[in-house]
């Protein structure tokens, strides 16, 4: 069996691809299809379709075009993950993929129970506070205004929606089947699904495996950690230390993440570099990113970890991800081709996509991950003489610990502490 999985961002496409990792086969992650290019494909094959910041048209007529060109032959499972906290095009993404996959029911299942996302009467809570209320629903370029996931959908489709609520979904699992038949009597075209741990993402695959329709799974990660079916035995983590030089890109201006860099300069010796979002968007950009690239490199030679993070003007003004995605793209590139790089960890789907596009990286390889939420992938690219380690991460995803603990794990475990081996288990070395 091969899955392929839609993704609309890159650290949503990482974060689900660590969940496939077996002793069966590559996952790997494309990242950036465009017409007339073909796609890499694995066992289990990963498709960013960078959709997210899209407009509802765009995104549609994106995932339409890569799900009319998919493989027809051979068992191949179709699923879509989103993000756990519903930002993005989901239900003009859904519309695309029942119009072009041929999908008769659409079970959104959108928990992820260990990032601290749950789902309770169709409602969406984030560590347990309802989802308007938490700084990620004021996203300053894809805000949420509701915390009811079928709310949020009715403003995107104009499928009729249901609701599998969680006193159901824990009764008999003859229930459960019976419950979707009458919603699919009903006419409901799509079933939003509670949710507050893996047992119930597993159930709900349990009742809709045996509901006689062709079904598309949306969920974010969550969902595929659940239906993982054994631990991860193929990778170990690194299979040795890396040394040498590792580069932050902070492209994210979530509240968790700007936390996260105070407790690794804590905790670290780091050269860290602020880059006004503003200044990115005027006419010298090359000579700032050429000067940048120029003190960043400096750093180097006296430091092993340089992190470069962006602000966004306090004035009300502004600037859009291209802008500053390229602009941190454009400054890794220079500073690739001048210092030797072990690793590089991207926060911010965006940000990690633009860096990828301005070394021209294809696809990703996906290896481990060190946290939930933080997946390690290897890349090759033509101007760079060794693989590099390429982490990334969701800007609201780690506890305050956790750019510490990315380059603890790039160093190697330390006996006695915790490391996170794969999606399904943890264990201490």
């Amino acid at each position: 069996m091969k899955h392929i999985v839609l993704a609309d961002d890159l650290t949503g496409a990482n974060d689900s691809g660590v969940h496939f990792l077996s002793e069966h086969g590559k996952v790997i992650v494309n990242i950036d299809p465009r017409d007339g290019e073909p796609l890499s494909f694995a066992q289990t094959t990963i498709i960013n379709t960078d959709s997210r910041l899209l407009t509802p048209k765009q995104a549609y007529d994106k995932l339409y075009g890569i799900t009319s060109s998919l493989p027809k032959n051979g068992p191949t499972i179709i699923f879509k993950k989103i993000d756990s906290t519903l930002r993005g095009n989901i239900g003009s993404e859904i519309d695309a993929l029942i119009d072009a996959g041929g999908f008769s029911l659409v079970c959104v299942a959108s928990a992820s129970p260990r990032n601290g996302r749950t789902v309770s009467n169709g409602f969406c809570y984030v560590d347990g506070i309802p989802l308007a209320e938490t700084e990620i629903a004021n996203d300053l370029f894809n805000p949420v205004h509701s915390s009811s996931i079928k709310d949020i959908l009715t403003t995107q489709t104009s499928r009729p929606i249901g609701l599998i609520e969680l006193p159901i979904l824990r009764s008999s699992l003859q229930s459960g089947i019976q419950h979707i038949k009458k919603l699919i009597t009903e006419g409901k075209k799509i079933v939003v699904a509670d949710s507050e741990n893996s047992d119930d993402l597993r159930r709900i695959k349990d009742i809709c495996s045996m509901i006689d329709a062709k079904i598309l799974y949306v969920g974010s990660a969550g969902l595929f950690h659940a239906l993982k079916e054994g631990p991860l035995v193929s990778t170990k983590g690194l299979s040795s230390p890396l040394s040498g030089n590792i580069l932050f890109v902070i492209g994210s201006l979530m509240e968790t993440t700007l936390k996260q860099v105070t407790e690794l300069q804590r905790n670290k010796n780091v050269s860290v570099f602020q880059i006004k979002s503003v200044d990115m968007n005027k006419g010298n950009i090359e000579n700032l990113i050429a000067s940048l690239a120029q003190r960043i490199n400096e750093a180097f030679t006296h430091n092993r970890i340089v992190l470069i993070k962006s602000e966004q003007a306090n004035n009300g003004l502004l600037v859009p991800p291209e802008v500053v995605g390229t602009a941190l793209g454009s400054l890794v590139k220079i500073i690739i081709e001048h210092v030797d790089i072990d690793a590089i960890m991207a926060t911010g789907g965006d940000t990690a996509q633009h860096i990828l596009k301005q070394l021209d990286v294809k696809y990703l390889e996906i290896i481990d991950e060190i946290l939930p939420g933080i997946p390690v992938t290897k890349l090759s690219f033509r101007s760079f003489h060794k693989p590099m380690i390429f982490i990334t991460k969701a800007g609201s995803f780690g506890n305050t610990k956790a750019l510490t603990d990315i380059v603890n794990y790039l160093d190697g475990p330390l006996e006695g502490k915790t490391k996170y081996i794969g999606a399904y288990h943890e264990t201490t070395i």
